[in-house]
């Protein structure tokens, strides 16, 4: 209630000083309006004092606690800001009187209170159940006071040109009064209606010029504060309708089947007829409506461009779209989406749908630029990636590839197994990728549930990890087999010839020809060996290495053939004569 009066004081002010300093004939010596003026200038300024006592005794927060001690209060309000403008706004300027005379523009400094009317109409505006009715009603007095002062210098300005020197000036033998006439002449050129005369002189036209520009300014400020009343009264309405045009359109981009496309619409009529709003969906729906319907990409030359700000509105609001939904329709938009995809991956293979179900709603969408690494060789794995939209390369591992929509990486490393969480490649997106990314903490909270299918699942990777391993071992022995190729074997007669070498004593005539000629080599002396030595140590003759050599061939091959006739003799235990056997060779045949 005081900050009503304080305000009526402070607009009392904006209204007369501005007034009596410009139109004189209503503030003329020894009239009555004079003495009226007055009392109302000193009941103001009543107000203003009285204010200032107040205002050190309005409790206070500090640091959380409601402050009531009149001595803090007292401290905290003057060391403000709005106590020395109080105390400037009761300046005693009107002491000039005596000097002076009476000249009402020297109480200006009592326009310093106008935070009394920002402090009113904030109240008001919290209380109101329409904010915005309160908010036009300021501006339109925001207006008015600017109109009001324009009135007032119209008039100055014509007293300085001569009352009724010219047609555009005031004249003041019209029938109108002053004020009203410059009032509606003023209203007139800010709002650029009405037939006005035409300026004369410089002084006029800058004086009509500044006049439009202010009526442009203020006539938009009111215009504006009409459409937020018209689109508050229609938001829940607007925000329904909003809402169902990009829910439709970001289901049918994850190619929604048309059946969960009509559940999700029924639950919006539903809901809709039911409450009038639309809950968390309205903040999804206002934020991702403006963000398409504002023309921010519309006019795009690069449909690139507008392709990837799309991929990235459906990865940044998908969760605020589920968040909005029913537990049950959620999971069913989130397994018609995500379902066909996880159950490819072989590790989640042959598990219940409960299972992906709970993972799937665990699933978190992430935008990559191109370029973006999504992981780094070496680094300790902590998600598995689905792909949805875009590409991304292998590199740096043993398989340099590019993994298209679809597919699945890093579901081993959800598995906590030795040596399998580290990754094996650096793998970064090659454009504007989305994908979907299960962390192994989430991973952890929905296996919580299912025990057994998490000892399976650990089996399962533990199987696919040593299988990779064995791999990897096969490749790198190949790859040596490849470098270092297989000797061919030695040929038949020069075995036998050093299997029948090797049987004979050191005294052989090769071994000790051989033993001979090493020894002439490395012998320091200049003496050379008789001819009857060297006959000794050659004493075998040709035809007898030829013989040693028969010898030789007969004895491995009588071996087979005894083993032959021994099992041959097994079998017949029925006394049998022994037959021949073919594969013998005899030493004088040969």
């Amino acid at each position: 209630m005081w900050l009503c009066l304080l305000t009526l004081a402070m607009a009392y002010n904006y209204f007369a000083i501005p007034l009596r300093s410009t139109f004189t004939i209503y503030d003329l010596p020894g009239s009555v309006g004079r003495t009226t003026w007055l009392c109302l200038d000193y009941l103001s300024d009543v107000i203003y004092v009285l204010d200032i006592f107040i205002k050190m005794r309005v409790r206070f927060v500090n640091q959380g606690i409601l402050e009531k001690d009149p001595k803090a209060c007292r401290k905290h309000y003057i060391g403000k800001a709005d106590f020395k403008l109080d105390l400037a706004a009761l300046v005693p300027l009107d002491l000039l009187y005596f000097a002076i005379g009476i000249v009402p523009i020297v109480r200006f400094p009592r326009l310093l209170k106008l935070q009394a009317f920002w402090e009113l109409f904030d109240m008001l505006d919290k209380m109101a159940k329409n904010g915005h009715v309160i908010r036009i009603v300021r501006t339109i007095l925001y207006m008015i006071f600017i109109i009001h002062v324009e009135a007032c210098i119209f008039y100055q300005v014509s007293k300085w040109e001569g009352l009724g020197s010219n047609t555009w000036v005031y004249d003041p033998e019209s029938n109108v009064t002053a004020y009203v006439y410059c009032f509606y002449f003023a209203t007139s050129l800010a709002t650029n209606i009405g037939d006005n005369p035409p300026p004369t002189n410089y002084i006029e036209y800058l004086f009509m010029t500044c006049y439009w520009l202010s009526g442009i300014f203020v006539f938009a400020l009111l215009i504006g504060q009409i459409g937020e009343i018209v689109q508050a009264a229609n938001a829940n309405k607007t925000n329904y309708r909003s809402t169902m045009d990009i829910t439709t359109w970001y289901m049918r981009s994850l190619n929604v089947p048309e059946y969960m496309l009509d559940k999700v619409r029924t639950w919006f009529d539903y809901n809709w007829e039911q409450q009038k709003t639309l809950g968390k969906l309205q903040k999804f729906a206002l934020r991702l409506c403006r963000t398409c319907y504002s023309g921010q990409w519309g006019n795009c030359a690069c449909s690139l461009i507008r392709k990837s700000y799309l991929s990235y509105l459906k990865s940044s609001d998908e969760n605020s779209l589920l968040e909005g939904l029913p537990r049950k329709l959620k999971t069913d938009l989130a397994i018609s989406v995500h379902f066909t995809i996880l159950s490819k991956v072989s590790l989640f293979q042959d598990c219940e749908r409960a299972l992906l179900s709970d993972l799937i709603l665990k699933l978190k969408p992430v935008l990559y630029l191109p370029g973006d690494y999504i992981c780094r060789k070496g680094e300790v794995g902590m998600e598995m990636y689905i792909i949805m939209n875009g590409q991304v390369e292998v590199v740096g591992g043993p398989n340099n590839s590019i993994v298209f929509q679809g597919s699945v990486f890093g579901e081993i490393s959800l598995m906590s197994l030795s040596g399998g969480n580290r990754r094996t490649a650096d793998v970064r997106s090659k454009g504007f990728a989305t994908l979907f990314t299960l962390s192994k903490a989430d991973f952890e909270e929905a296996m919580q549930d299912y025990p057994q299918a998490y000892a399976l699942l650990k089996k399962r990777a533990k199987k696919t990890l040593t299988k990779g391993k064995a791999t990897k071992t096969e490749k790198r022995i190949v790859q040596t087999e490849e470098v270092i190729k297989e000797r061919e074997p030695t040929p038949k007669l020069l075995k036998t010839v050093i299997q029948a070498v090797s049987k004979e004593k050191p005294k052989s005539c090769l071994s000790s020809f051989m033993r001979s000629k090493s020894k002439r080599q490395t012998d320091d002396t200049d003496v050379k060996p008789s001819s009857s030595t060297a006959n000794q140590k050659l004493s075998c003759s040709p035809q007898e290495v030829a013989e040693k050599l028969r010898a030789s061939q007969t004895s491995a091959t009588a071996k087979p053939a005894e083993s032959q006739q021994k099992a041959h003799q097994a079998k017949n235990l029925t006394g049998e004569e022994k037959q021949p056997l073919s594969g013998s060779i005899s030493p004088e045949k040969d």
